[in-house]
């Protein structure tokens, strides 16, 4: 999965593109905003710097009990969340993310 700023900041798919799912511009329609940072904010103000796309492996473990991405989106469904925030922090060599359901 890619997380992506341009405009505003979201995050799509980098799998195999569904057949006949592109827009009249090429685009694929299937992302998800962040919640205000929709078509058309400038997410410079929280994420400064120039667009960029970050890819998020839905595969790896991210914490040491073996928990995945993946995994924490399947369980957050199963659970009926409706919403799925996800929090990055960086550093100069990594990445750490953690995550509520609401």
């Amino acid at each position: 999965m890619w997380w992506v700023k341009d405009d505003g900041t979201y995050l799509m798919s980098n799998g195999q593109d569904p057949t006949g799912t592109r827009d009249d511009n090429g685009r694929l329609p299937h992302v998800v905003h962040a919640d205000g940072w929709g078509p058309g904010t400038d997410a410079r103000s929280v994420l400064a710097g120039d667009d960029f796309r970050e890819s998020l492996d839905l595969a790896t473990p991210v914490f040491e009990d073996g928990t995945t991405l993946l995994g924490m989106l399947r369980e957050a469904s199963t659970q009926g969340a409706t919403r799925f925030v996800l929090k990055a922090t960086f550093d100069d060599t990594s990445m750490e993310l953690t995550y509520i359901t609401e």
